[in-house]
C-alpha cells in the first residue's frame, strides 16, 4: 500500500512540477545526459553503501548474535578512512578528470559487494569488516568527483537544486527506520526465545 501511495505521490509531485510557473525541481535538468547518468550512479552508490549498513547490522546482531556496540564497531574500519580519501578523490579528479576516481571508486565498490555475497553465518566477523572496507572506500572516491561533475553539468543558480536531488537518493533513517523497527518487532515476536 505504501509503495502505491508513493507511487501517485511522485507522480502528482512532477505534474506540479511540469506545470508550475517556480518549479521546486525543474524537470529541465534531467534533460543532461550527465545530471541523469551521475543521479543514477549516486542512487546506486548510496543504496549499495547504506543497504550495506542496512543488511549487515541485522545480520551481525540477529544472525552472529553481537552487540549493538560490537556492531557499531565493525563499521569503523569502513567508513575510517573516507575524509582521507574523499580528499584523494579531489585530488585525483583534478588530475585525471572526475570519470578516473569515480571508475576506481565503482569498481572497487562493486567487487567488495560481489565478495559480500560469499559471507555465512559462521565466517569471521574481522574477515566481514575487512570486506566492507572498499565499499566505504568506493564511495568516497566516487561521490566527490560525482558531485562536482555534476554541478559543473548545471547552470549555478540550479546547483543546490541538483546537489539536494541527488542527496534525495540517500537511504536514511526517516525512511527505513519505522519500517525496520515493525520488522525487528514481529521477528521478535515469531522467533524463539534464544538461551
Amino acid at each position: 500500500m505504501s509503495l502505491l501511495v508513493a507511487v501517485v505521490a511522485a507522480a502528482v509531485f512532477l505534474a506540479a512540477q511540469a506545470r508550475g510557473a517556480h518549479p521546486m525541481m525543474p524537470l529541465a535538468l534531467f534533460r543532461s545526459r550527465v545530471v541523469a547518468v551521475s543521479l543514477v550512479i549516486g542512487f546506486m552508490l548510496n543504496a549499495a553503501y547504506y543497504g550495506g549498513v542496512f543488511v549487515f547490522s541485522p545480520y551481525l546482531q540477529q544472525e552472529r548474535g553481537e552487540s549493538a556496540l560490537h556492531a557499531g564497531v565493525m563499521f569503523i574500519p569502513m567508513t575510517a578512512l573516507v575524509a582521507v580519501v574523499n580528499l584523494a578523490s579531489a585530488k585525483l579528479a583534478a588530475r585525471f578528470g572526475p570519470r578516473v576516481p569515480m571508475a576506481a571508486g565503482q569498481l572497487s565498490g562493486f567487487s567488495r559487494l560481489l565478495a559480500l555475497l560469499t559471507v555465512e553465518p559462521y565466517t569471521n566477523v574481522w574477515v566481514v569488516a575487512t570486506l566492507m572496507v572498499p565499499v566505504g572506500l568506493g564511495g568516497a572516491l566516487t561521490m566527490p568527483a560525482l558531485t562536482a561533475m555534476l554541478l559543473d553539468a548545471v547552470p549555478a543558480d540550479r546547483a543546490g537544486t541538483a546537489g539536494a536531488v541527488l542527496n534525495t537518493g540517500r537511504p536514511n533513517d526517516e525512511v527505513t527506520g519505522p519500517r525496520r523497527g515493525e520488522s525487528d518487532a514481529q521477528h521478535t515476536a515469531q522467533a524463539p526465545a534464544r538461551c
